[in-house]
């Protein structure tokens, strides 16, 4: 009998590994994938030299520990083994509060006073923000010169708002929380700022439901008060009528609103859903009012991924001519879908801001000792600082400071008050003469060639050229095609612009 049952067992666990095997290397069975950040491990080639330095190994071992058979299904139930029995997780990204409320870590630590600046002393980190506050302020001082303004707006923090459900942590009395200093700031420098947070905390409740839903980030569609508060302030410090938002009956969630809000909880990974309250999310349809003497502006906003809301519930280009969405100053999203984006190093960033009305920076509590996520230190370099004095000043730091060209341009990026003619208490009056020369030609030339398309109405070729003006690595593709084709580039752009938008309407 015992003979038996060892057989049954040792053939079962053959059978188990096999299949195992099997379904690593066939895919026999379409598993539901792992919510997160993966990246892809290569298969490595076999090769007697990595084989002999036991490169080989190391890499066979890596890419099995990702790619073994039901993967994604062990892991889950792993995952559901520890929710169920311990009620925790491993997921680095989500902390567990009480009644199943789910929160990011960063958010919860920085409630709790345990993120922000917690490896400097207070005068040190007050020091390196106040320093960010001049820069941005130095900023807007100069795009009122071009009749540009900004604001910043501070987005929900969910730790902030529904502290009652937190885990049980010990707070730090003496922790220093960037975004209390900041307000102070603003209002030092009477820089245009709204609360938000403050204000969602103050009509919590009287919603129906929580504005950021209890195994969600990010807020759902109280997100759209918020918009029609941001965009009145909009209009107010440029003193002009936009088109109004109007907020009409109720209707049912979208796909996105259902996803949105389990958001934190798909992270888990677990094998099922876990209890929730039983709130009655909702949407309300929201329209946008045809006025003929509201201004419909550029915009750019820069920050974190609380935007999504505004363009998921809001027709943005009934409000707005154009929209640029900056995700952390790193990508650029260029269409109300978010399926059209390029990194943000690809973008001629000059010509963008200076063809912009407003620029709207925003992100939370936890977040926003990164204020602006070095868009200022950037966009004022970019308008003030010349090629030649930009050299000058790298070579100073590199005397002075006995480093490389690319430490000392490191060093000026991330503090361009270091560099002589923004080094002044006052608004600089230095200005990169070429740049702004070359942005105003691209400019013009894109409004002659808008008003040459706009003949067959052809917008969305409008809208090609103006991407294709805007991207130094498309450009530089442009002007080297002209050459070769003997063209001007006005001929050439709008070939170019053609044949991708021709190409567009084929992949469809």
């Amino acid at each position: 009998m015992r003979k038996t049952i060892s057989n049954i067992l040792c053939f079962t666990t053959l059978g188990v590994l096999f299949l195992m095997l099997f379904q690593g290397e066939a895919h026999l069975f379409n598993l539901k994938q792992l919510e997160g950040v993966t990246y892809e491990v290569k298969k490595p080639q076999l090769k007697f030299d990595d084989f002999y330095n036991n490169r080989y190994q190391a890499s066979l071992e890596k890419y099995l520990r990702n790619n073994f058979g039901f993967r994604e299904m062990a892991i889950r139930l792993f995952n559901q083994y520890l929710w169920d029995f311990y009620h925790k997780s491993y997921s680095e990204e989500v902390a567990i509060g009480k009644d199943n409320w789910l929160y990011f870590n960063f958010n919860v630590k920085e409630y709790y006073g345990k993120d922000t600046f917690d490896w400097v002393d207070k005068n040190e980190a007050e020091k390196n923000l106040d320093r960010k506050m001049l820069v941005l302020n130095k900023l807007r001082g100069v795009l009122k010169d071009y009749g540009i303004e900004m604001m910043y707006f501070i987005s929900p923090d969910k730790a902030d708002m529904y502290p009652q459900y937190l885990p049980e942590r010990d707070f730090d009395t003496t922790a220093f929380h960037a975004c209390d200093f900041f307000k102070k700031e603003f209002e030092k420098y009477d820089f245009p700022y709204i609360d938000i947070n403050a204000w969602f905390k103050k009509v919590q409740d009287t919603l129906d439901f929580p504005a950021i839903p209890q195994a969600s980030a990010h807020w759902v569609f109280p997100a759209v008060y918020a918009a029609d508060t941001v965009f009145r302030f909009m209009a107010n410090q440029k003193n002009i009528v936009m088109p109004k938002i109007h907020i009409g009956g109720k209707k049912e969630n979208s796909a996105k609103t259902k996803h949105v809000i389990r958001d934190l909880e798909y992270g888990l990974n677990l094998m099922r859903p876990i209890k929730l309250s039983d709130y009655k999310y909702y949407e309300r349809e929201v329209t946008v009012a045809a006025d003929s003497n509201a201004v419909k502006m550029n915009a750019i906003f820069v920050g974190n991924s609380f935007f999504r809301a505004f363009n998921q519930y809001i027709p943005l280009y009934d409000v707005f001519s154009d929209v640029k969405y900056w995700f952390y100053n790193k990508t650029e999203y260029l269409d109300p879908n978010f399926s059209n984006s390029r990194p943000i190093e690809n973008v001629d960033r000059l010509y963008e801001i200076l063809n912009s009305d407003f620029i709207v920076f925003f992100t939370d509590n936890a977040q926003i000792k990164k204020i602006t996520y070095f868009f200022a230190e950037d966009a004022l370099i970019r308008l003030c600082v010349s090629d030649s004095l930009w050299n000058t000043e790298t070579e100073r730091i590199m005397a002075e400071n006995h480093c490389s060209r690319y430490d000392a341009e490191k060093k000026l990026k991330n503090n361009p008050l270091l560099i002589k003619g923004l080094d002044s208490d006052g608004i600089p009056t230095i200005r990169n003469e070429k740049g702004i020369a070359d942005v105003r030609n691209k400019t013009l030339l894109f409004e002659k060639l808008k008003q040459q398309l706009l003949e067959n109405n052809d917008i969305e070729t409008i809208c090609t050229v103006n991407g294709l003006l805007s991207s130094n690595k498309m450009m530089a593709m442009v002007e080297e095609k002209a050459k070769q084709r003997n063209q001007t580039i006005e001929e050439t752009l709008i070939q170019e612009a053609t044949w991708i938008v021709n190409h567009k309407k084929n992949l469809k």
